[in-house]
């Protein structure tokens, strides 16, 4: 399928310019070069780029498109770093000095305090922060989990819980505020928790998936053959079968993990990253990447397997980065040097690949963000109705996807697809555009002072205790509160319950949807009907109110703009297929109850004359494809001045809409006066004057017909007898000696 574009990239890869790909590394990357500095970590929870000198650590907020700024620099001891966290609030830092051993950095008192390992016994493998109500900060140690709350004055920490735990090692993304630990002598049972803003979640335990068991005996099982990755607002666990060359996909609920299926891997050291909802499978060993969009059922990957590339738009150029690092002193000349050297170096051995779409080269202090290219993507899909659909469930590039998108239906009906093909994607349009408007009604509700999540009084005391001006910076816009959801099966079985509850499942669906980037764990069938009533009072879905609701679906009247009109003005364009996807498309709008713009109907109407199809014309009216309007009417009444049939239909839609005066004028320009005398006083229209009546009668020659207008007015209009109108017809009817009836 031909693509235009209007992009203008340079690809710096490996593979030389205008090389095709489907992921790519935006160019110029975020480059930092601190003297004694060893190592550059992500901090997904706040986050922040961090990179730590002998006796200070430097952060960068790390957005979509990050900027080389000054960094925001903490002054800390001199030591080792083992890891490094700030927490939510950005106030304090945390950092890992030991495995006994966590520092704590308060920024705006500049108070420092330590915390021990609760036993000698056991090392401190790592630590996160948390939003949860129960604790604020978690150590993961080799003997379990111990949870600690900050004092009221961000001075101390306090041991509130501990959950022994065998640990060999452990995963933690903020994104889904999943933690999984690994256990056993293979390190092959995972234990997972879940620490939210609703509580603390505790999932079964379940093994490892390899299937050459004898192969497999004595295989461990290490945290880069594991990855947790949040798709389209559901929880995964990838985990790799190395000898068997299979990727093992499980799904997590409530009460149970569930394997997905298995994709294969062509390279025996993968890696992976989620852009947008799109699983991105790195190949190390061929340097390809493959990617899959997991939002039904297990499908194989949405693209062909293409290489990583560097691009950059034309309007970057080394003298635009040279002047950006004048005041910053983060770039010169030979780091450049260095950079351009390195861009044919794809897939380093010192990459980090951080969640969800952050590349770190530990070799080079350049920090990379993956990119979707929808463009190229769109280019190379034969499954068009995927296609759209895929594009639909973008957020990132909302504008690029919703281009792409009505481009795709362009082309489809310009080259004549198979109607069936052309219906397919029509459905996948009006379905997307249902769904947003239902999603923004939810939203909005949501955003209700009333829906409003409370504030844990913890908290509160914690801010009574601080400065009176001090405020929590929210970082992460993830909805954190988790809504346990039933299975289809359950809930057809609990379609009975209360039009309150199923306002509130369809909440949960309708926000789950908005923000694809919140992980929320999921009842199975068994469990659904057992943990429904204890769930129906709970806590209203929290939604962070700085969240801009990303748009791109295309509404009917972009439809008609972008897609209809642009293909009507076309010289070479097939009117029957074009009125065959109109067809389409207003069926599946009126199936989701869309309201169409007026417009595309008169096109339809158009076009339909055109081809002079009045009998289909007139079974679309009947059929209330095109609905009743007074623009269809009207366009029905001059259609019909060479089809008597089409103009009936246009009289009988202006009766139905109760457009009197109109209707009034069209029977009597066709001179049906007394009809229209009827008409007027059946229904009371008082919007003709009676001139009009009189005038036509007069000049229709019939002095019995001009009496039977004179004596309706006197019936029926109010002092007639005082109008010029009475005395100059009155004085008519005189001469003919006629005496109104």
């Amino acid at each position: 399928m031909a693509l235009t574009s209007s992009k203008k990239t340079r690809c710096m890869g490996g593979s030389g310019a205008g090389a095709l790909s489907h992921v790519y590394l935006q160019y110029p990357p975020f480059r930092c070069n601190i003297p004694g500095s060893s190592k550059m970590m992500y901090d997904d929870g706040s986050r922040l780029l961090l990179v730590p000198s002998p006796d200070k650590m430097f952060s960068w907020p790390v957005a979509r498109h990050t900027q080389s700024n000054s960094p925001n620099v903490t002054v800390v001891d001199n030591g080792p770093v083992l890891g490094a966290r700030f927490s939510l609030d950005l106030t304090i830092l945390a950092i890992q000095s030991s495995d006994c051993e966590v520092s704590f950095y308060n920024r705006e008192s500049g108070a420092k305090f330590k915390q021990l390992c609760r036993s000698r016994r056991d090392r401190i493998l790592g630590f996160f922060w948390t939003d949860c109500p129960t604790c604020d900060i978690v150590f993961v140690t080799t003997g379990g989990l111990e949870l600690f709350s900050l004092a009221p004055r961000l001075d101390a920490v306090k041991l509130v819980d501990v959950r022994p735990l065998q640990v060999s090692w452990y995963l933690y993304t903020h994104e889904s505020r999943l933690l999984l630990v690994a256990s056993g002598m293979h390190c092959r049972t995972f234990q997972c928790y879940q620490f939210s803003a609703a509580g603390i979640i505790r999932l079964p335990k379940f093994d490892a998936g390899l299937k050459k068991l004898e192969a497999n005996r004595k295989v461990t099982i290490g945290p880069e053959d594991v990855h947790i990755a949040t798709m389209y607002g559901r929880l995964y666990c990838l985990q790799v079968d190395r000898l068997s060359m299979e990727l093992n996909i499980y799904r997590f609920y409530r009460d149970a993990v569930v394997p997905q299926g298995t994709i294969p891997v062509y390279s025996e050291t993968v890696a992976f990253s989620v852009v947008d909802g799109v699983l991105l499978v790195h190949q190390l060993a061929s340097e390809v990447v493959l990617l899959y969009a997991i939002y039904a059922d297990l499908k194989g990957p949405i693209s062909a397997p293409l290489p990583l590339l560097i691009r950059g738009d034309s309007c970057f150029t080394m003298a635009g980065c040279e002047s950006s690092t004048e005041s910053n002193d983060i770039l010169d000349n030979e780091d450049m040097r260095t950079l351009a050297s390195s861009e044919s170096n794809i897939y380093g051995e010192n990459w980090v690949f951080a969640n969800p779409d952050i590349i770190l080269d530990q070799d080079h202090g350049i920090m990379w963000r993956i990119h979707l290219d929808l463009e190229a993507i769109a280019t190379s899909s034969s499954d068009l109705p995927s296609l759209l659909e895929f594009l639909q469930r973008r957020r990132l590039d909302a504008a690029v996807a919703k281009e792409l998108s009505m481009m795709v239906l362009c082309n489809m009906i310009m080259e004549k697809r198979p109607l069936l093909l052309i219906s397919e994607a029509m459905d996948v349009i009006s379905m997307a555009y249902s769904q947003f408007l239902r999603t923004r009604a939810t939203l909005v509700i949501a955003k209700q002072p009333s829906a409003r999540p409370q504030v844990p009084a913890r908290h509160d005391q914690r801010k009574k205790a601080g400065k009176e001006d001090e405020k929590d910076v929210p970082v992460s816009d993830c909805n954190t509160n988790i809504i346990p959801e039933c299975s289809d099966q359950a809930q057809k079985q609990s379609e009975n319950v209360g039009s309150s509850k199923r306002m509130s499942n369809a909440t949960v669906e309708q926000c789950k949807i908005a923000h694809e980037v919140v992980g929320i764990v999921e009842e199975t069938d068994e469990s659904a009907a057992h943990n429904k009533s204890e769930n129906s009072t709970g806590s209203p879905l929290s939604i962070s109110h700085n969240i801009s609701l990303a748009v791109t679906a295309v509404s009917p009247e972009e439809m008609y703009h972008h897609v209809f009109a642009v293909i009507d003005n076309e010289t070479d364009v097939d009117s029957s297929t074009l009125i065959a996807a109109i067809i389409q498309y207003l069926r599946s709008a009126a199936s989701e109850k869309l309201n169409f713009p007026v417009d595309l109907q008169l096109l339809l109407i158009k076009l339909l004359t055109k081809e002079k199809r009045y009998p289909e014309l007139m079974h679309l009216v009947r059929t209330k494809v095109l609905e009743p309007s007074k623009e269809v009417a009207k366009e029905m009444l001059q259609v019909g001045k060479s089809y008597q049939p089409v103009f009936m239909l246009g009289l009988n839609m202006l009766r139905q809409l109760s457009l009197h005066g109109d209707y009034l004028s069209e029977i009597l320009q066709q001179g049906r006066l007394l009809e229209a005398l009827r008409y007027a006083r059946q229904n009371r229209v008082e919007a003709i004057p009676p001139s009009t009546f009189l005038e036509l009668a007069a000049a229709s020659q019939d002095i019995q017909k001009l009496a039977s207008v004179m004596r309706f007015c006197l019936d029926f209009v109010p002092s007639f007898e005082t109008t010029s109108e009475y005395q100059t017809y009155s004085a008519v009817l005189s001469q003919q000696k006629i005496v109104p009836a």
